[in-house]
């Protein structure tokens, strides 16, 4: 038996959480708090945090960061235009207006609290959720649209309750979604990579060193791990590389040759991109040019998303 050092429950060895808290038990010797400020995970106590100077006169513990991530906290992006791509897929100049990324991947307690199951392979209340797919995703964003007030994106033939939708159903392949609304949605291929950049010129989201940012096939024991747990990029967004892959609204096409303003993909296809590297993968998949595409039915344990809204 070992005390988790979150809760002081005593729990069997066996667990890699605590069954009460939901701890990262094999990191239960170290101290980690959160900034009520700016939200940054500290490892040690700070009185001023080293991230945004502010003062804390007292952390949320770990114990607290599970209920913490029951909502989701998003990321404002600023307008802003880069190069898309790379060398092997071409380059593509795009404008992007302003929107708001979620700072970490969909995790599996959240995804739990709205849908009422966890499809996940690999159990975590704070890994990322997955094994879903991108028919799964799009559901999920419109309920969460609908818990917070908002209006839902996703529409198939007028009808935004999702789930009564067969995923067999070939309704699915004209599926809209209404940018204009202030619902949550899958980020566009376009926005996923600017956010990812962080407006920096790094190869992975934050640095040029994969093992920073990313848990890939070299470092992650072949499982997902708790979101943020790597460091963030500048615009303080976690796990755009590895982890898992991520689902992007498009669907897949080659880039365009002429420069484009807010690029959403082909109205058609038949495979949707993903975006991101995961626990699986090579330090090259998980670069941020990389891309990659499949079904939209397609489920695994190295796929799953986060959410995005406009500002």
């Amino acid at each position: 038996m070992v005390t988790c050092s979150a809760c002081g429950t005593k729990v069997e060895e066996k667990f890699r959480f605590c069954p009460s808290c939901g701890q990262n038990m094999n990191a239960k010797n170290t101290v980690v708090t959160v900034c009520r400020h700016c939200g940054v995970r500290l490892r040690g106590t700070f009185r001023y945090c080293p991230s945004c100077g502010q003062k804390n006169e007292a952390f949320r513990e770990e114990k607290d960061i599970a209920v913490d991530r029951t909502k989701i906290r998003m990321i404002p992006v600023a307008a802003g235009s880069f190069t898309m791509g790379n060398a092997r897929t071409r380059f593509l100049p795009v404008e992007l207006p302003a929107f708001m990324i979620s700072s970490v991947p969909v995790i599996q307690m959240f995804y739990e609290k709205v849908m009422g199951c966890n499809p996940s392979k690999i159990k975590g209340p704070l890994n990322p959720v997955e094994s879903v797919s991108w028919f799964d995703a799009v559901i999920f964003c419109n309920r969460v649209s609908e818990m917070y007030g908002y209006k839902p994106c996703y529409s198939i033939d007028g009808e935004t309750k999702l789930e009564k939708i067969e995923p067999s159903d070939s309704r699915w392949s004209g599926v809209a979604c209404d940018f204009s609304a202030d619902g949550f949605r899958l980020p566009t291929e376009a926005e996923w990579e600017f956010a990812a950049r962080g407006g920096e010129r790094f190869i992975y989201a934050g640095s040029d060193d994969v093992n920073e940012v990313a848990w890939y096939g070299e470092n992650s024991d072949i499982q997902t791990h708790p979101v943020s747990e790597k460091k963030c990029n500048a615009f303080g967004i976690y796990d755009m590389s590895g982890n898992v892959e991520e689902w992007c609204n498009d669907w897949a096409a080659q880039y365009g040759d002429t420069a484009q303003t807010d690029p959403k993909g082909p109205e058609t296809g038949t495979l949707r991109i993903k975006r991101g590297g995961c626990w699986l993968d090579d330090a090259q998949q998980c670069e941020i040019r990389a891309r990659s595409f499949a079904a939209p039915n397609a489920k695994a344990a190295n796929l799953g998303f986060r959410i995005c809204r406009r500002q």
